[in-house]
């Protein structure tokens, strides 16, 4: 059986995350940081790494998460690891994009 990429390990997280999620319209902090933190350590791209960083601290003093929010924030964890390369103006495009 051949290694999984990156790409392909975060997109497993991000479908089981995405059934778990369903139509809920809240959600635990707790569960969601554990879904960023799997995401995290299925990855070493920096721009990744730092899209999730960034989502970890937007939730940082919440309770409870809207689910539309964390379906977004997966969504675009996806698309940003999907990328094949980064180069150095794309990286800064989906860097502000992300902002």
């Amino acid at each position: 059986m051949p290694n999984k990429t990156e790409a392909q390990t975060i997109t497993e997280i991000v479908d089981l995350s995405l059934n778990w999620i369903s139509d809920q319209e809240y959600l635990s902090q707790s569960r969601c940081i554990d879904v960023f933190l799997d995401l995290f350590q299925a990855t070493t791209d920096p721009f990744v790494r730092w899209s999730i960083a960034d989502r970890l601290s937007e939730i940082r003093f919440v309770r409870i998460v809207r689910g539309d929010t964390m379906r977004a924030a997966l969504a675009a964890i996806a698309g940003a690891s999907a990328e094949v390369e980064h180069t150095e103006t794309g990286w800064c495009d989906q860097l502000l994009e992300a902002c």
